[in-house]
């Protein structure tokens, strides 16, 4: 049975050395420990590993600490708490005499780093931008990474951090520093950063227009205040009487003069925050003067028109007509407008307040201008190859000026120019004319060059004199049709025709050979193409299939040689040297040689292949392989515990009597089924099986390996008990393996946490854990001990 040696360990302490009891000479003091630094203020619990040599029978450590703290123990165990350096000293004695070992500074208690830090603004309005800048100290070497986490959920990074604040809200930051000595601190700091939502000045009027002076206007607050503590307001009525107020809502404002008048509202919080909201041209006296501005005034059909109101004195409304159809066709500020025939355009624009309008009319003030229709013809929009002058046409209406793009990065101004490609392609054919106006059109077209292409299929390709075979054209041309057509059957000579004109031909082949068949074809412009085929026919005469073998009796694995009775060296020769229908044919020469490996009857068979013409002979049981045939089975191939026993069962095919065992290369036994085999040592066996019929004079060999191992594994530990995270390293005991596979917290997935013959694992959570060691010698290869 196959048994995979696993190793569980539960926790426990590891026991001390032990030493051997005689002492022979003065011992030599020496020690490690564990662990060498920590980080206050927490504890470091240190233990020490005694490496003293010369059989020592008593100790005494001192630990270096201001409490003076010793121990006797072999192997003790002390805490440090206070930050500093501490020299560590260790007696060894025996009978011979005693000797000390004091390493300086051997463990290092570190400080922790000081976090501190300073804003550049510890209050202000949305959006508010604060920039940090780190004060923290180091308390030993440097500080090698600041970590920020704001009480909004901002991260950041670095010594001097920028955070932008959107919304209302009081800040605290937590931060975390870390100096090069691996120690760390974090400091919460509550109610960093005060944000104020800022107010939103608004306010509307009563009535905004009048077309004669004085007006008197009421304005409304409706500001929002958004939290604002006691917000103050400035009102400015630059024109207006009065022309400032300090008052939530302002008294009425009285405008004496004509003119446009700009009204502002400043509120001002408690907290600093402000806002500002001006609105222009908010109170118009003194009429409605319509007014508008026009992108162009003379454009071509089909160009853009934007139209832009400029009308003042408090305008309310408005509206368009742009002198192409009746009534308003626009009341927007900004239109963009189209005309849809050439022509002079009248523009009216109407503008309008609650008290009076005006009109303006802009007579003829758009000009539009005809554009010209682009059109042109090609002699024609297809070729066969290049080399040939394109003719174009212009059927233009309204052109002065010609610029033709032939679409191989050539041009003409000519107004009928040709044009002369020399590649094959697609060519994209524009021609942009302009009239006397500077008015354009433009318009394409595209012509192809491409040649034709030549080609054939035939049915069949070979076979036996005469041979009648059908010719398919299967040439393409995409711009110019085919219209002829010459076939040329042969070199060499023999078909019947020998040539041809038609599109698709039949021929007879009546002379054995390889033949040649090419075809030409011309389209309508003269354009040809041609395609050969060097060996596009093969006939032959008709083959005499027979065969021969120099013994029709023979053992297994012995040669064997069939001769075919007729050879020609144009032939091919196709075996089956165990036929069964529809058979599995190679091609070999006229007398191959070949050998069997079971016993049995079998049936032989040849294909004789002259260029197509084939014959075939089938011997029917042609071949007796004759018996033995050795084979045996064995109880296990792979051992992995020694010692081991291999069973063998015989599963040979006679008749045999002669048997024989061997164990690498050594005679084991003469028995059919010989004694079990022991195993003691790793390594690999071949065991051969040898079975002899005296009679037929037949004998055969079969060897199974059988690979032994015998891996061992085991293992301590440096320490089994500690605080997270807590780091222990793992030292395998093993024999005859070559791979390891750890596992140190079960159950998990995955198969293996370490291959390592001795690695370090790190817990960094409470709790008990089991560890497994798993090891594979060197004849695992998937199928695992």
């Amino acid at each position: 049975m196959h048994v995979k040696r696993f190793l569980f360990l539960r926790w426990a302490l590891l026991s001390a050395l032990v030493f051997p009891s005689s002492i022979f000479s003065q011992p030599t003091a020496n020690f490690s420990a564990d662990t060498t630094s920590g980080c206050s203020p927490f504890s470091l619990v240190v233990n020490f590993i005694n490496l003293s040599t010369g059989g020592p029978t008593s100790y005494k450590w001192e630990f270096g600490d201001p409490g003076n703290g010793t121990s006797t123990l072999a192997n003790p165990t002390f805490i440090y708490s206070s930050p500093g350096c501490y020299d560590v000293s260790l007696i060894a004695t025996n009978a011979q005499g005693s000797d000390t070992f004091t390493q300086t500074c051997f463990i290092q208690i570190f400080p922790q780093p000081t976090p501190g830090f300073v804003v550049d603004a510890t209050e202000g309005c949305v959006p508010l931008t604060v920039t940090f800048t780190d004060t923290s100290l180091a308390n030993g070497g440097v500080i090698s990474n600041l970590q920020w986490t704001l009480s909004d959920g901002s991260p950041g990074a670095g010594p001097n951090p920028s955070f932008t604040f959107n919304a209302p809200d009081t800040i605290g930051v937590v931060l975390t520093v870390t100096n090069s000595n691996g120690c760390q601190r974090t400091s919460v700091f509550p109610n960093v950063i005060r944000i104020f939502d800022a107010p939103v000045a608004n306010f509307s009027v009563n009535t905004n227009s009048s077309c004669v002076a004085p007006l008197t206007v009421n304005f409304t607050n409706s500001t929002q205040a958004n939290g604002a503590s006691n917000p103050t307001y400035q009102w400015l009525f630059p024109g207006g009487t009065p022309a400032t107020s300090n008052a939530v809502t302002p008294p009425p404002i009285t405008y004496n003069a004509p003119g446009q008048y700009d009204v502002t509202l400043i509120v001002n919080s408690a907290n600093g925050c402000t806002d500002t909201l001006t609105q222009p041209n908010m109170i118009g006296i003194g009429g409605v003067i319509a007014d508008f501005s026009a992108s162009a005034t003379q454009i071509c059909l089909g160009d853009t028109i934007v139209f832009d109101n400029l009308s003042s004195g408090g305008v309310s409304s408005i509206g368009w007509n742009f002198g192409e159809t009746p009534g308003i066709n626009s009341t927007a500020s900004t239109v963009s407008y189209i005309y849809s025939a050439p022509g002079q355009y009248t523009v009216t624009l109407m503008a309008n307040n609650s008290q009076c309008g005006d009109t303006l009319v802009q007579v003829n003030f758009i000009e539009v201008l005809p554009v010209p229709v682009a059109s042109f013809s090609i002699d024609r929009n297809q070729d066969c190859q290049p080399g040939i002058p394109f003719n174009f046409t212009d059927l233009s209406i309204g052109a002065s000026v010609w610029n033709w793009n032939f679409g191989d990065n050539t041009s003409s101004s000519q107004q009928n120019p040709s044009h002369t490609y020399s590649t094959f392609g697609t060519f994209n054919i524009c021609l942009t004319i302009t009239n006397s106006s500077g008015c354009t059109d433009s318009v394409c077209q595209s012509i192809t060059i491409a040649p034709p292409n030549a080609g054939f299929s035939r049915n069949p390709t070979e076979g036996c004199l005469p041979l009648n075979v059908q010719f398919n054209d299967i040439s393409s041309s995409p711009n110019d049709p085919i219209v002829g057509w010459q076939w040329t059957f042969g070199p060499p000579a023999g078909a019947t025709p020998n040539t041809s004109t038609l599109q698709n031909p039949t021929a007879v082949f009546n002379n054995p050979g390889v033949y040649n068949v090419q075809l030409i074809i011309v389209t309508q412009s003269g354009c040809t193409d041609t395609a050969l085929n060097s060996a596009a026919i093969m006939v032959g005469t008709p083959p005499n299939a027979a065969f021969t073998v120099d013994k029709d009796t023979v053992c297994i694995n012995e040669d064997i040689t069939f001769s075919s009775t007729f050879f020609n060296p144009d032939w091919e020769f196709w075996w089956d040297f165990q036929y069964q229908a529809p058979g599995n044919f190679a091609q070999l020469d006229s007398a191959p040689t070949t050998i069997y490996p079971d016993t049995g009857l079998y049936s032989v068979a040849l294909i004789i292949d002259n260029r197509g013409c084939r014959d075939t002979m089938i011997i029917t049981d042609m071949v007796y392989v004759s018996p033995p045939r050795a084979q045996f089975a064995v109880s296990d191939s792979l051992v992995c515990s020694l010692p081991d026993t291999i069973q063998f069962t015989d599963q040979s095919i006679g008749p045999a009597d002669v048997y024989e065992w061997y164990v690498n290369g050594n005679l084991y036994s003469t028995q059919q089924t010989p004694p079990d085999l022991p195993i003691f040592t790793i390594g690999t066996y071949f065991v051969s099986q040898v079975i002899e019929n005296s009679l037929s004079g037949c004998r055969d060999t079969f060897t199974i390996a059988i690979n032994a191992g015998n891996p061992f594994v085991d293992f301590t530990s440096n320490d089994l008990i500690g605080c997270k995270p807590h780091q222990v390293r793992f030292n395998s005991i093993a024999s005859n393996v070559v791979t390891f596979q750890w596992k140190f917290v079960l159950p998990s997935p995955g198969i293996s946490d370490s291959p390592l013959p001795n690695p370090l694992f790190t817990y960094n959570d409470t709790g008990f854990y089991d560890v497994r060691l798993v090891g594979i010698d060197q004849f695992d290869a998937g199928i695992r001990c």
